[in-house]
């Protein structure tokens, strides 16, 4: 190695030398050959790995947390929340449920329900809704829906034709659930949805309340999510003005931290894009907010919940 070295002429170690020094400086500065090859390869692999090396950590933290009060249930029960489930966006041909989540799902027995968190259909039609529905009834369990921006459209009301209200509650042992339409009012829960959210909680006796709607409508708010302003940032960008804020913490969110109960919201509106998050936990108080999706084809994942009758709930996000 260094016999080759000691043969050079001076002349051409000072040209090796200005070389190493000058082409960094060259490729970052003035971007020349191979820079956007390899700025392509660190944004698509790199940098996607690490950032999601970073929320599994955060996410698996989080949901391991303990609850804020000690669940009541005698019986174990399983369930899961997908989002997102018709899978790539703009795929249009595939009128199914994204492939990869299907297979996992129809041959697993093992869930008392299931939840599909909105967007379950790229296009809300009747051909994309039988397609899903006779998947749905091979699935072998029951499964609620939530509706999404592409399931819901306010105008033609054929989504509740079809599936009747698009708000509605269900219970199971001592829990509720109620599932919410962030698509009717632009992410506001308002006027007759805000009214049944509010007469549900007040007048429904339950130990865990699980809240699910297909937006995080619960998000806008950066002295609570102060660590994830890139997050809220890549979320609002798309369709939303730059300082959007929805009326949850201004009429709903105060409902729910007087409550003496374990509150989850769950939502179902990330993944669909490999350089984005595709999950989400954090703690405030006695809420849980958490988020899933999929389509991306790198970290998708639906999240299961197990409640057993020793008072704990098992948050687990299933990567496939």
């Amino acid at each position: 190695m260094q016999n080759w070295i000691v043969k050079l002429t001076f002349l051409k170690k000072v040209l090796i030398i200005l070389v190493v020094i000058t082409y960094p400086i060259l490729f970052f500065e003035y971007k020349i050959f191979p820079y956007q090859q390899i700025k392509i390869f660190k944004n698509n692999h790199i940098d996607i790995y690490l950032k999601h090396r970073f929320y599994i950590k955060e996410t698996t933290k989080c949901s391991l947390q303990k609850n804020y009060f000690k669940n009541e249930n005698k019986k174990t029960y399983t369930f899961f929340i997908a989002g997102h489930t018709y899978g790539v966006p703009h795929k249009k041909k595939d009128l199914s449920l994204y492939k990869n989540f299907y297979k996992i799902i129809s041959k697993n027995s093992k869930y008392d329900f299931g939840i599909f968190a909105g967007d379950f259909v790229q296009d809300a039609n009747n051909e994309a809704w039988s397609a899903v529905d006779k998947q749905i009834e091979k699935i072998g369990h029951k499964i609620y829906l939530v509706a999404g921006n592409h399931d819901f459209d306010k105008k033609d009301g054929l989504y509740e034709k079809r599936y009747g209200r698009s708000y509605y509650y269900f219970r199971n042992q001592k829990d509720l659930f109620i599932v919410l339409n962030s698509t009717q009012d632009k992410l506001n829960i308002i006027d007759d949805q805000l009214k049944f959210l509010r007469e549900t909680i007040k007048k429904q006796k339950f130990n865990n309340l699980f809240i699910i709607s297909h937006h995080m409508i619960w998000m806008f708010n950066k002295e609570i999510f102060n660590s994830n302003e890139d997050e809220r940032l890549n979320f609002t960008s798309a369709y939303l003005p730059k300082n959007f804020k929805t009326n949850f913490w201004d009429d709903i969110a105060p409902l729910l931290l007087e409550l003496k109960n374990n509150v989850y919201l769950i939502s179902g509106n990330i993944g669909q894009f490999p350089n984005h998050r595709s999950i989400y936990c954090s703690n405030y108080k006695n809420i849980k907010f958490l988020s899933t999706g999929m389509g991306g084809g790198k970290y998708d994942n639906f999240i299961i919940f197990k409640n057993n009758k020793k008072g704990k709930l098992k948050i687990d996000f299933k990567f496939f």
